[in-house]
């Protein structure tokens, strides 16, 4: 469990990890976009 002290840390996580997951999906739509080589 997560100490309610923590929530501000896990959020910044959250974001971090979420962030890094939207930039993943956006990559692939770019590479389906570009011809495959």
């Amino acid at each position: 469990m997560v100490n309610v002290g923590h929530n501000g840390d896990v959020a910044k996580i959250w974001v971090r990890t979420h962030s890094v997951i939207l930039a993943g999906s956006r990559a692939d739509h770019e590479n389906e976009r570009a011809p495959s080589r």
